[in-house]
Formats: C-alpha cells, structure tokens, sequence
C-alpha cells in the first residue's frame, strides 16, 4: 500500500478510537512498564509502529520521549497529530519503511503484526524495524499466538447509542489460518452514513516470530505470555505474548 491508497483502517479510526484505544493502551501498561519504559533513557527516540490513533504516542509524549509514528491509516494518523501534536507522524507501511533518523526503540503493540497476512510481510517488518534502531536499540512488540482465536474470537457484539451504532462479528478459519473480523458502522450526520470493513489476521508462534527476529538481525529475544508471565488476564491476554528484542551493541563488521 502507498501512502495515497486509501487503507481499510480509515473508515474505523472514529471507532476504534472512541471504543478500543483507551482500554487496551491501559490494560497493557504492565507489559510496557516492565519491558519498555523501565529501559528507556529521558528524551529518548521512540518508534511506535502501527500508531493507529495515537493513544501510545500521547503517553510515550507525557512521559518526555521524542515520538515518530507510523500508520497506513491517514485517518487514524489524523488523531494521533491532533493528540500529539510535538510528534512525527508518517503514511507507511509496516512492512516496508524507513526513517531519516534512526531511533533508540520501537513498539508495536495490539497485535498489529498479525494483521501483516501478506507471505513474508512480518520478515519484512522486522528487517524495516531493525535497520531503524540505532545500535542497543530495543523492540518491544505483542502477537496473538493461535490461542488467542478460540473462544473470544468466534462472537458478536454490538454497540447503539444516538447518533453512531456499530455491529462487530469475528471468526477464524483453521483450514487457512485466518482470523476475520466484520464491522458494520454507522454515524449520522445531515444523514446516518454507513461504512463496512473486514479486517484479516493471522496467528503467529512463538518460535517463528524468534526465528523471523534471528534472521533480521536482532538478539537478546525474550518471550512473555500475558497472563502467565506478566499476570495480565482479562480476554485481551489470552493467547497474548509480548516480545523483546535488541540490536547489537557491535559495528556489522565486528560481528
């Protein structure tokens, strides 16, 4: 996708922001707590990756760190300037982008690389994520691994108030290990305007996101399961891990 090619993210920013942005950027703190921001120095450069609506990039703000975002979603770019208004934020892919300067970490969280379907797309990710952190540089990220598609994944929801209404359906295919999700969205204006997306993922193994890390370069990789190791429950942690990975402190050439 080109930066001019309208995402199927567009149409959902207002939703996502007003019903899933808040939730998930405070039921994760935990993880990042310990993984990311008890790590990171005052005023250092982070990449969030997938910024979506800007919820991470408002707090990563708050806490003193010089923020870039990227997002394929122009629409969801639009709340994260308004919410970060001190921050960069770029039109690009997850799967294939770089950056001028290069930064001291990145996150990637909300199981946005699950929604990289395409064949090798995830690779790609990791080498894009790796080329831009400066050397020591750290990548905290979360999957849903194949538990995650279970129970939870296979129901609908619904939300009405006066002036918007969506309607939520999710399902997964074990033949080809696709997870779908299907929103019917409404809003009024002068007139109620209607919107649908279906959303894809695709569910991700512990040992092959660490192969995939291995093979971009990174090192250090650690693995932690939401609920077991981090003691986040709730629907969002089943199935859930969080990763973290570093670059070398080492030149190429002395490797």
């Amino acid at each position: 996708m080109t930066p001019h090619e309208k995402s199927p993210y567009d149409s959902f920013a207002w939703f996502y922001d007003r019903y899933w942005a808040v939730p998930f950027q405070e039921w994760q703190r935990p993880a990042l707590d310990k993984l990311l921001f008890s790590e990171l120095k005052p005023g250092a450069r982070i990449l969030d990756l997938c910024c979506g609506t800007g919820q991470l990039s408002e707090e990563l703000a708050a806490r003193g760190f010089d923020v870039v975002g990227i997002d394929s979603s122009e629409e969801m770019l639009c709340f994260a300037r308004r919410k970060v208004p001190c921050g960069e934020f770029l039109c690009g892919d997850a799967a294939d982008f770089t950056l001028e300067r290069p930064v001291d970490a990145a996150v990637c969280t909300f199981d946005s690389l699950n929604h990289l379907v395409l064949p090798g797309a995830v690779a790609l990710a990791f080498q894009s994520v790796h080329a831009a952190l400066k050397r020591g540089g750290c990548f905290v990220f979360d999957v849903n691994t194949p538990t995650a598609y279970g129970r939870h994944w296979d129901q609908s929801a619904c939300q009405v108030s006066d002036d918007h209404a969506f309607f939520l359906r999710g399902g997964f295919d074990a033949e080809t290990r696709t997870g779908t999700t299907m929103i019917t969205m409404f809003r009024l204006f002068d007139t109620w305007q209607r919107s649908d997306v279906e959303l894809q993922q695709r569910p991700l193994e512990i040992g092959e996101v660490e192969s995939l890390l291995r093979a971009a370069g990174f090192a250090g990789i650690s693995s932690y399961r939401a609920p077991e190791d981090l003691g986040m429950n709730d629907h969002y942690g089943e199935g859930r891990v969080y990763f973290r990975a570093c670059t070398s402190l080492k030149e190429p050439d002395e490797l």
